[in-house]
């Protein structure tokens, strides 16, 4: 098998960082039972790093920088709403699984917005 770090995509590089984080919480707390340790790191990274990915595509950086810059981007963006939100009514419960996934979508509409843009382009007009 032919293995080659270069053509890793950003979303294979997240999986394995994902990855990474299981063992290290898994080490880290080595009394807990596993697939707790498995929710603790999906809820964190769906709450303050998926969110953050999308937005930091539309500057020109590497994973790394991406990487760190998405944690606190997507932590300060996600928390700042979900309170305004609270402010407004809405219950914590519903806005921590509303507020990631909206995030998360206009992130992979900034990823895909070149090829979003193209297919209108290419679809012919109706008269």
């Amino acid at each position: 098998m032919n293995f080659n770090i270069r053509k890793m995509t950003d979303l294979h590089r997240l999986a394995i960082a994902y990855l990474i984080s299981i063992v290290i919480f898994q080490m880290v707390f080595f009394l807990e039972n596993p697939i707790n340790v498995i929710k603790t790191v999906t809820t964190l990274f769906w709450l303050f790093i998926v969110p953050g990915i999308g937005i930091t595509y539309l500057w020109k950086l590497n994973f790394t920088e991406r990487f760190v810059l998405s944690v606190v981007l997507g932590s300060a963006v996600v928390v700042i709403t979900t309170y305004y939100l609270g402010i407004f009514g809405v219950h914590v419960n519903i806005s921590s699984l509303v507020v990631p996934a909206f995030f998360t979508l206009i992130g992979l509409l900034v990823i895909f917005r070149d090829k979003l843009i193209s297919i209108v382009k290419q679809s012919p007009e109706k008269t």
